[in-house]
């Protein structure tokens, strides 16, 4: 008896054992991320789970008993039942990536499905699961498109048009031409609006290249500034014609760092007329040619276009530069200046804020700057350095206005140079700017008199500002009687001054 008690007793741990078994399952079927059905040989539905509501937007009670020819269209059950063949005849595991259109725009699912036997081995139908793989195609669909496109411009990039041109070059494909383009002051315009505008510029120039150029002509980016178009059986003319469109359809642009301007290059290879690597090193010549042609030409507009938004942005910096500019020419002219340093030094006066346009978005604030928009409006000279610094005509206009906030007593920026070490063009923008500055006031605070800004400028004499350039600047204002009485303007001083003026010394000057 207490034989057959315990022996009920396995058989009821075994039963509670089944059942937890069997509710384990189920809960791992129903909560599962994936869809699961079961149909018989006929293709009937037999179990769903409830991730079936989810995907396909039928209650499970809609399904049971019924076939994919009546839930999906016709197309999509004939496509889902050859899936279902596939499997019941090899047996087999299979995968098959599923299609199904949806509202909130997920539609790629991964589709397993396996034979179901019965103890004897006969097929009694299938399973399967069906997980959704949305975001891992969109994510591949990037992977690809990456591999093959330039992120910033969508265009094709340096891989596939090294590909393209090697399978481009047969017969079939000829004449076959290259054709290059250099987009002109790029590092300019880095320099003066920002990569942003920069990258803006740049994918204006791919958008003018897609609606240019016809189907079946290869577009690239293949380097920073650099882009390429390949021609398949299109001779010079041709090319040339093209670059016609483009070049009037880039004037007819507009972005913030006004039109797109590039160096083009074209070569065209025929039967038998050598490698690409000629076509390409032929390309290349032909439009740094063209570059080095433009360079001074391309080079000026775009310091103007700078130099114009910053007018238009800051219309009180027009007439700064102005101003400063006829005070330092004075000055250069007072002190003995040949007519050569005297016009660098009036356009290293014009130019001397030109940074400003990098920073033109603080400059009119009505408080005073924090510290961090103090910092970045110190960098213009820097940043008007960079603009101007790429040889040429401004080299020298460059280099002055890197320097022209030094202090004499070292204190200054961006470098700290002392003295006259200070080269004398920055040290006579320095004096007329800081008494421009001082009399037309700024947002944040109100004008000087002349008399009080001259007062600030003697104070500044051997810290801030060199000795003798102030000493010519305060005798320039005493010989004009406009910004001092005529009691000062009998000052020894002025009239020593005025002595040493009348009888200048090179030698001294242009230390």
């Amino acid at each position: 008896m207490d034989e057959l008690h315990r022996l009920k007793e396995r058989l009821a741990a075994a039963e509670n054992k089944l059942r937890e078994q069997e509710r384990f399952l189920a809960d791992l079927i129903e909560n599962s991320g994936a869809l699961m059905f079961i149909k018989d040989i006929d293709g009937v539905y037999r179990f769903v789970n409830s991730k079936w509501e989810e995907i396909t937007g039928c209650r499970r009670e809609e399904v049971l008993g019924k076939t994919d020819a009546d839930l999906f269209p016709p197309e999509a059950a004939a496509h889902f039942c050859r899936h279902d063949a596939e499997v019941l005849r090899s047996g087999e595991f299979m995968e098959f990536e599923e299609l199904f259109d949806r509202p909130d725009g997920r539609h790629y699912y991964l589709s397993g499905k396996f034979p179901m036997r019965a103890e004897d081995g006969v097929l009694t139908g299938l399973c399967g699961v069906i997980v959704d793989i949305t975001e891992l195609k969109r994510q591949r669909q990037e992977i690809e498109f990456l591999s093959f496109h330039d992120h910033l411009t969508g265009l094709y990039n340096r891989r596939f048009f090294d590909e393209e041109f090697a399978r481009l070059d047969s017969a079939g494909n000829f004449p076959l031409t290259l054709l290059l383009m250099d987009v002109n002051g790029l590092k300019l315009i880095n320099d003066a609006f920002g990569h942003r505008v920069g990258d803006i510029l740049l994918r204006t120039v791919a958008d003018v290249l897609r609606r240019t150029c016809r189907g079946g002509e290869i577009i690239a980016r293949i380097g920073g500034d650099e882009f390429a178009i390949l021609l398949p059986r299109t001779d010079e003319d041709g090319a040339s014609a093209l670059r016609m469109r483009i070049s009037d359809a880039f004037e007819a642009e507009r972005t913030p760092a006004g039109s797109p301007s590039v160096a083009f290059g074209q070569a065209t290879k025929s039967a038998g007329d050598g490698s690409v690597e000629e076509l390409v090193a032929n390309a290349e010549n032909r439009m740094y040619q063209e570059k080095i042609r433009k360079r001074e030409l391309v080079r000026g507009q775009a310091i103007s276009f700078i130099l114009r938004s910053l007018f238009e942005k800051i219309p009180r910096e027009r007439e700064h530069s102005e101003r400063v500019a006829e005070l330092a020419e004075r000055m250069g002219r007072a002190m003995g200046m040949s007519a050569e340093d005297v016009g660098a030094l009036l356009t290293a006066a014009k130019l001397h804020d030109i940074g400003k346009i990098a920073v033109s978005d603080i400059l009119d604030k009505t408080e005073p700057l924090q510290e961090g928009e103090w910092f970045a409006v110190k960098r213009h000279s820097e940043i008007g350095y960079a603009i101007l610094n790429s040889g040429g005509d401004f080299a020298v206009s460059a280099r002055i206005v890197l320097v022209h906030h030094e202090r004499f007593d070292g204190k200054g920026y961006p470098k700290g140079l002392e003295g006259r070490a200070i080269p004398l063009h920055a040290r006579i923008i320095a004096v007329a700017d800081a008494y421009d500055a001082m009399t037309s006031g700024r947002p944040y605070r109100p004008a000087r008199t002349p008399s009080e800004a001259l007062d600030e400028i003697e104070a500044g004499s051997g810290t801030q500002f060199d000795p003798e350039v102030v000493r010519v600047f305060m005798m320039l204002f005493e010989t004009d009687s406009y910004a001092r009485t005529d009691e000062e303007a009998r000052s020894a001083e002025c009239r020593e001054i005025r002595n040493v003026l009348r009888r200048p010394s090179k030698a001294c000057w242009m230390v």
